[in-house]
C-alpha cells in the first residue's frame, strides 16, 4: 500500500511541477502570456550546451540579472540544446513559432519565438 500511494505522490508531484516554469522567481505560466522568446547562447568552453533566457514581456533593465529558467530544485537549468529547450517548453504549454540565429563574433545567438496552447 505504501508503494501504491508512494508512486501516486510520485505522479502528482511531477505533473504540478511541468507545469510551471520559473523564470528568476517568477512563475511565467500563472502570469497569462500568451508569447515569449527564448534566446540561447553557447556557454563559454562548452559548445555542446547553451544558456537560455527567456523574455516574457518584461521590464528588464540594464542592470538585471539575466532571465533564467529555474528547475524544479530552484537552480539554473543549462540546456544541451535548443532543441532541449524546446522539448522542456513544448512540455509545458508552448508551442514553437519561428526561430532566428544570428552570429556575433564566434558565438551563436538563438532567438525562438513561442506561443502558449489554447
Amino acid at each position: 500500500m505504501k508503494k501504491i500511494l508512494f508512486s501516486f505522490l510520485f505522479l502528482l508531484t511531477a505533473f504540478v511541477a511541468k507545469s510551471q516554469i520559473v523564470v528568476n522567481d517568477v512563475d511565467i505560466t500563472q502570469l497569462g502570456v500568451k508569447y515569449i522568446q527564448l534566446v540561447g547562447t553557447s556557454k563559454p568552453f562548452n559548445m555542446s550546451a547553451v544558456v537560455v533566457n527567456v523574455d516574457y514581456g518584461q521590464d528588464i533593465k540594464w542592470n538585471s540579472p539575466a532571465q533564467t529558467i529555474k528547475g524544479p530544485d530552484g537552480k539554473n537549468m543549462v540546456f544541451e540544446s535548443m532543441v532541449h529547450a524546446l522539448n522542456y517548453f513544448e512540455s509545458n504549454g508552448y508551442d514553437f513559432i519561428s526561430r532566428e540565429t544570428i552570429t556575433i563574433g564566434q558565438q551563436n545567438v538563438y532567438h525562438y519565438l513561442l506561443k502558449r496552447k489554447e
